[in-house]
């Protein structure tokens, strides 16, 4: 039969390929080949791009394959590029969509420490300047402090001044204090 045929043959390089062939089969009722599929493809894919990981993982919950989801979900989590950033945030969101939160916290840790590399970086210092100015232009200053970058919204309008004592939660300025009073 051809679309056993397919399942035997397909080139596991691209998950989001394997995603739609996935998809398809379900579609036109293949289901006993989709799940042959999705045994070979979750120990075997090639976990680099998270962007396709995502859509793969997608599929994957949709079929009821939870057993793959979990087998690729752990390997992605150890294994994916999290240098592509939206890629990684798509990820996130399916592994979460598909209840592999476990394994979605060991990506998140992953990518944190990576950002966190990023950031002490000369690249990563253009990048947050980049990020910095843009967000200026948008009008999104106030929304450096929950990136992590309260240094460069202190720059910012008189935030250097309202904001010397540091920040509350809700976003208006600490009230004075002293070492003293600590």
């Amino acid at each position: 039969m051809l679309a056993e045929r397919v399942v035997a043959g397909v080139d596991l390089c691209f998950p989001a390929r394997v995603a739609r062939l996935l998809d398809h089969l379900q579609e036109l009722g293949f289901r006993n080949q989709a799940t042959v599929l999705a045994q070979r493809v979750a120990p075997n894919v090639d976990v680099t791009h998270p962007f396709g990981l995502a859509e793969l993982l997608d599929s994957l919950h949709s079929l009821g394959a939870d057993d793959q989801v979990a087998v690729l979900a752990e390997r992605a989590a150890a294994h994916t590029d999290i240098t592509r950033v939206t890629g990684v945030d798509r990820l996130l969101a399916s592994m979460r969509k598909a209840g592999a939160a476990d394994q979605g916290t060991a990506l998140g840790e992953r990518y944190a420490a990576f950002l966190e590399v990023l950031i002490t970086s000369d690249s990563a210092a253009r990048f947050v300047q980049e990020m910095e100015r843009r967000m200026a232009t948008a009008g999104q200053v106030d929304e450096l402090p929950a990136l992590g970058l309260f240094d460069h919204f202190l720059k910012h309008d008189d935030h250097g001044d309202r904001f010397r004592f540091g920040r509350e939660p809700d976003g208006s300025p600490a009230d004075p204090w002293s070492w003293d009073e600590l």
